[in-house]
């Protein structure tokens, strides 16, 4: 019983012998690399090109596994687009408006800071207004209507001496206290440096004149009291608008409103005639806004 049992476990290692023989059982002496290190137990690189292409490893690098080199694998040849990093026509376009915008902006300050540096060198002087004469003529004011002419010699003096001075779009307003009496248009004119002139102006108000406005019939009752009165006096406001250009030869112009108001002229009447003229014959000097 015993001999049978000791054969049969010599039986079973002599098959355990030969299946290893036979089969896949492999020694380390036989498959470990020649510098010694483990075998690979059958691992597979995570990342690299597959065993046996041909690449750009660093000098040196060994892997440690079979002698074979790892190394990043190149991205395909699609990855990188050379358009991506071209300026597209939108950029372009609004680089160019950029730019436009921008030498626009600099011109106009440019502009503007010579203009206000121009302007404190030449520094225009308002032109200096002064009545001469002031008459009224054909003056008839009643319940029923109201009629009057008046003359006035203005003179204008230029005081700049590098600008000269020209003015248009003459305008003549009379008043009587803040009533619009009659208005009209005098001829334009110009003065050199420091120079003067006598502007005329002529006005002419009646109401049957449907052209001008009429002037209100409470208006008219207190120019008639103040007419009748005992000093016979009536008192009015003349203003002139001016559109006034000053000019330093042919390259540089500004160009103004002129405002002149010579306020309070007092005209006399002799008696019970229907003309009169400054009392005393005493001149006006206008006060001037531009």
């Amino acid at each position: 019983m015993a001999a049978s049992q000791s054969d049969q476990n010599h039986q079973l290692k002599k098959e355990s012998g030969q299946a290893s023989s036979d089969g896949n059982d492999h020694s380390p002496a036989e498959n470990s690399p020649a510098t010694g290190y483990p075998p690979t137990m059958g691992y597979h690189p995570s990342m690299g090109y597959p065993l046996g292409q041909s690449g750009y490893p660093p000098p040196g690098y060994n892997n440690g596994y079979n002698n074979h080199y790892l190394y990043a694998q190149a991205p395909p040849a699609g990855y990188y687009n050379p358009d991506m990093y071209q300026p597209q026509p939108g950029y372009r376009a609004s680089g160019f408006v950029r730019g436009i915008v921008g030498g626009l902006v600099f011109f106009i300050i440019f502009i503007c800071i010579s203009t206000i540096i121009i302007w404190l060198i030449l520094r225009p002087a308002i032109p200096i207004f002064h009545v001469d004469t002031f008459t009224v003529s054909n003056f008839n004011a009643s319940s029923s209507s109201f009629e009057a002419n008046w003359d006035a010699n203005i003179t204008v003096k230029n005081p700049n001496t590098k600008l000269k001075a020209y003015f248009d779009q003459v305008e003549v307003n009379v008043y009587y206290e803040d009533n619009l009496l009659a208005k009209s248009f005098a001829n334009p004119f110009q003065l050199e440096t420091k120079q003067d002139t006598v502007m005329q102006a002529k006005l002419a108000s009646d109401n049957s004149d449907h052209s001008q406005t009429g002037v209100g019939s409470r208006v008219v009752e207190r120019m008639t009291e103040d007419r009748n009165s005992s000093n016979r006096k009536l008192s009015f406001n003349l203003r002139v608008a001016l559109w006034t250009t000053f000019k330093s030869g042919t390259w540089w112009a500004r160009h103004i409103n002129v405002r002149v108001y010579c306020e309070n002229l007092e005209v006399g009447f002799v008696g019970n005639t229907s003309d009169g003229k400054l009392s005393n014959d005493k001149t006006s000097d206008c006060l001037v806004f531009a």
